[in-house]
């Protein structure tokens, strides 16, 4: 079995019991990680407060590898994470990219959505703003539908974006 095999084995196991010793077991000694809404990356030192934390607010934590590939030391982990928070049962999916130096994590990033994990946690936490589309009419004029191949002007696109959004 590979290293990165190995890795990701540990990783799994974390996943099915989440602890912060566990995942700090993850990173090498120089080892950081960087998720979204940091300001900087964590050191190893500061991760197993770090995991505390969330664990203390985010409940039953059990993160399932869906798949997961690697590029010479860097693996890519698709995963499904399930938790309760704030008495809700949540699901979220997560990619979680490593860069592994002698089987351990010397850089991570973990890439999710957040936002509806933070509504259940802090209800009043702001939701995105709506879209408000900028069209620059003389361009849109100068477009032609056809030369697009879709139908509808630049002005008439950003419109139902900003419906849908």
């Amino acid at each position: 079995m590979s290293q990165i095999e190995q890795w990701v084995e540990k990783f799994q196991g974390f996943g099915e019991q989440p602890s912060a010793s566990r995942y700090v077991a993850l990173f090498d000694p120089e080892g950081t990680v960087f998720g979204s809404g940091m300001e900087g990356p964590l050191k190893v030192t500061e991760m197993s407060p770090h995991m505390e934390g969330i664990l203390s607010l985010i409940l039953f934590l059990h993160i399932t590898v869906a798949r997961w590939r690697a590029q010479a030391d860097t693996v890519f982990v698709e995963a499904h994470n399930t938790a309760t928070i704030a008495e809700q049962k949540m699901l979220w999916d997560a990619v979680y990219c490593v860069t592994l130096r002698e089987g351990r994590v010397i850089r991570g990033r973990r890439y999710y959505d957040r936002a509806p994990l933070l509504a259940c946690v802090s209800p009043a936490f702001p939701a995105l703003p709506p879209y408000d589309p900028i069209i620059d009419r003389g361009l849109d004029q100068n477009t032609s539908v056809e030369a697009q191949g879709s139908g509808i002007s630049p002005a008439e696109f950003l419109e139902r974006y900003g419906q849908l959004w």
